[in-house]
């Protein structure tokens, strides 16, 4: 969340952040009741001292003077009382305002509605082109009996689970054995995380305003009877972590890549890609979570850092792709600056997301009190937060299948993952 100083100090920006944003508060309800609030607490704090006061001179007064002390004491005590009991509605209505106010972007974000617009920054690699027939990631797993479609549907449900065998399941497997490698030569500490966590970690990661439990639940799968929900991504665990806690400034940045279970809804999207590895209520997911100092130039440098690991991956995985900027309507409530990645799929003819990168400031550890100690101001700081996608599957895999085919309908291996597949150069 935002501190209410900034809203003070910086109204215009932060209605034309909700604006830009797609966002809807009142943030001139918002200033008026932070000032209410502020306010009466001045007052209850006068007469808290003023009552104070009286109890100190009950104790010296005479006889005829103590009665009109007490009774002044008395009237002092309900004043606090009324003051307390009005102010409560206010607080309820302050908080749920103060939620509902989106990060500010990054100056120079492109400002546009949705995910359609937003701007490419660069291209890598011609698209993959094939001197024989294109066959989906789905027909070669059809071809090839690498994956049970109807099989698990009948039993879990459509978009439930993808089950992977044979060497593709084995591929999985091997492609999250070479990111976890590559991140850790990289100096990020991995973890394995449960994808179950209370419900209040999905709203101290920034995702949706406190109230908005009809948006959250069309994503999220809600546990009601345990107050717990299953996360869609490892970020929601990590951020919370250290929630609470001050972090030793020696030990930033904290740099983590967690691989989870993921689950979603995908209320959202019905009738898209319903056909293939792009949408799936459960999936797997490798990410990267960095906590670092309040300095924008030091989430920057991490964001470049982050964002040329998963990019690295990508090109080790020999594929086209091409880096885009999120528009304010796409990067989400919580975000400055995203960038996402999209992969060719010679199947589609299109560019498909694979991850996104976003940086954070402080809007998180706001929320999870996750600070550390300036050494030159003797204060303390929030840190900053980033994210972004190592690694998703299915998805991941349905391109780099479509990428390397081959005209008998086999797979030819990246060179980097051959090692991780038992010297294996085909699937």
């Amino acid at each position: 969340m935002l501190d209410i100083k900034t809203i003070r100090d910086n109204p215009e920006i932060v209605k034309n952040a909700c604006k830009i944003k797609w966002f809807e508060c009142d943030i001139e309800r918002l200033l008026e009741l932070s000032e209410i609030i502020k306010q009466s607490n001045t007052d209850i704090d006068n007469l808290k001292n003023k009552k104070n006061t009286l109890s100190w001179q009950i104790k010296s007064a005479s006889a005829e003077d103590r009665p009109g002390i007490i009774e002044d004491s008395k009237k002092a005590w309900d004043e606090i009382k009324v003051l307390e009991e009005n102010i409560l509605p206010n607080k309820d209505e302050y908080k749920e305002l103060l939620l509902s106010v989106p990060q500010i972007p990054h100056d120079d974000i492109p400002v546009w509605k949705t995910d359609e617009q937003n701007v490419v920054l660069r291209t890598e690699g011609e698209k993959t082109s094939f001197d024989f027939d294109v066959l989906s990631h789905i027909d070669l797993c059809e071809k090839n009996d690498w994956a049970e479609f109807q099989r698990v549907s009948n039993v879990c449900g459509s978009r439930s689970i993808l089950c992977l065998k044979w060497r593709l399941a084995r591929l999985e497997f091997a492609l999250y054995s070479y990111m976890q490698d590559k991140m850790e030569e990289a100096g990020f500490t991995t973890l394995n995380l449960p994808a179950l966590v209370h419900k209040e970690a999905i709203f101290d990661a920034g995702h949706f305003p406190w109230s908005d439990m009809s948006v959250m639940d069309q994503d999220v799968y809600l546990l009601g009877n345990d107050n717990r929900c299953l996360a869609w991504t490892s970020e929601i665990a990590i951020n919370s972590l250290h929630s609470g806690e001050v972090i030793d400034l020696e030990k930033l940045p904290l740099m983590y890549t967690a691989y989870s279970t993921c689950f979603r809804r995908e209320a959202w999207s019905a009738g898209k890609d319903t056909r293939g590895f792009v949408r799936w209520n459960q999936f797997n997911k490798q990410e990267m979570y960095v906590f670092c100092k309040n300095d924008p130039e030091e989430s920057e440098k991490m964001f470049q850092k982050m964002f040329s690991l998963f990019e690295g991956l990508v090109k080790d995985m020999e594929m086209p792709y091409h880096v885009l900027e999120a528009c304010s309507g796409d990067i989400g409530f919580n975000k400055v600056k995203m960038y996402d990645l999209e992969a060719w799929s010679p199947a589609q003819n299109r560019y498909i997301e694979l991850g996104s990168c976003s940086i954070i400031h402080d809007f998180q550890s706001r929320r999870t009190n996750t600070r550390y100690k300036n050494k030159e101001t003797g204060k303390l700081e929030y840190c900053h937060t980033l994210n972004n996608t190592c690694l998703a599957t299915p998805r991941f895999l349905a391109l780099l299948l479509e990428n390397h085919q081959t005209s008998d309908g086999k797979v030819k291996l990246p060179s980097k993952l051959v090692p991780y597949m038992g010297g294996k150069t085909e699937l």
